[in-house]
């Protein structure tokens, strides 16, 4: 995970957009750190993607200070060199290659010549698109289409990087070049926002995060300060070299969920503090089953869902 630096990169006070009768955003504050990758989460309708439509000044607040790279978002002209957008949805013209569609967009940048070529070949490098510079973007799948949208916001240089459901529709390698990807850029000292539907997708790249529900904010903090915000219970996951059929009369038992038999194996979720899990394991190694895990279940959609059903 990153961490991230005392001087805010984003910062939101007292946010709100309301379209005819529907608030979408209600009230919203908080800050984002130099260099964090920072997580915003909510279920869809929350409001997500109009606050980054309102962060990335697409769209003017009701009410509300933003300040994003340093500027005030009013101050467009300033702001433009200094953010990247990935949408959710983007804009692609098939016809062109992706090193035509990404020497377009950095000539409105000013980039022309022997710079224009470097940053273009840099960029598809750093997406792995290189081996595919000359294929017209018509031929790409879904995966290579975000990664090439993930270069185009990155044409700029940009200070701070807003990302919106980036992984909808990645397969499981797709999210694992993604994740990777977002901490290399991290690392490189880019601030990254990145909002998504699904928990996570985030909690292995965020060092916090903030959940919405109706344009409100919930919770915000580390994954560990919103399990405590949500109250959630203790539980540990635990493996076995025996079914889960075992347990049957074992004492505690009415405290196990979630049997998955595997090949030789099972695995199975005990509710309660790591001394009736290991209470659990000291039963079954008596009995000369072997115990291959244990260790604290994080469900963090549970968690997610726990705070989003108890807010108002």
């Amino acid at each position: 995970m990153t961490t991230a630096s005392n001087r805010p990169a984003i910062h939101i006070e007292h946010l709100s957009k309301t379209f005819g009768r529907l608030k979408a955003v209600d009230d919203l504050s908080f800050s984002v750190g130099a260099g964090e990758v920072f997580g915003f989460v909510g279920p869809n309708g929350a409001g997500k993607t109009t606050t980054i439509r309102m962060l990335a000044g697409l769209m003017r607040p009701d009410a509300g200070k933003i300040q994003t790279a340093g500027s005030e978002v009013d101050d467009r002209r300033s702001m433009a060199g200094r953010i990247g957008l990935v949408p959710e949805r983007s804009g692609f013209y098939g016809w062109m290659t992706a090193l035509e569609y990404l020497a377009f967009f950095g000539s409105l940048y000013g980039l022309e010549g022997n710079e224009l070529g470097a940053r273009c070949d840099d960029l598809l490098r750093t997406v792995d698109l290189q081996a595919r510079r000359d294929s017209v973007i018509s031929t790409f799948s879904h995966g290579m289409r975000q990664r090439l949208s993930l270069a185009r916001a990155l044409v700029n240089r940009p200070a701070v990087l807003l990302m919106d459901e980036p992984a909808v529709g990645l397969d499981p390698q797709g999210q694992y070049d993604f994740k990777q990807l977002v901490l290399k850029l991290s690392r490189e000292g880019i601030t990254i926002l990145i909002s998504s539907h699904q928990l996570h997708e985030l909690v292995e790249i965020c060092s916090r995060l903030a959940v919405i529900k109706k344009g409100r904010l919930v919770a915000e903090g580390t994954l560990e300060e919103l399990r405590a915000n949500a109250g959630a219970p203790e539980a540990y996951r635990i493996s076995m070299a025996a079914p889960c059929e075992v347990l049957r009369g074992a004492p505690f038992a009415e405290a196990t969920r979630a049997g998955t038999e595997l090949a030789s194996t099972s695995r199975f979720v005990v509710d309660g503090d790591v001394g009736l899990a290991n209470r659990l394991v000291d039963y079954l190694r008596a009995r000369q089953i072997e115990v291959s895990e244990l260790a604290e279940d994080k469900d963090v959609e549970a968690m997610f869902l726990r705070l989003i059903e108890t807010a108002p």
